[in-house]
């Protein structure tokens, strides 16, 4: 069965290695790989 529930720190985990999403001076989630390609963070957990 697929996990379905998770703790705030694997909700908020982001992926290592990418580069930080700033908007506007604001660092938002997620970010770019080496391609430049957006990773959502979503995909981690």
């Amino acid at each position: 069965m697929a996990q379905l529930r998770y703790t705030q720190e694997e909700l908020e985990a982001e992926t290592e290695g990418l580069q930080p999403h700033i908007e506007c001076g604001l660092t938002l989630h997620g970010g770019f790989d080496n391609e430049g390609q957006y990773v959502s963070p979503r995909t981690r957990n």
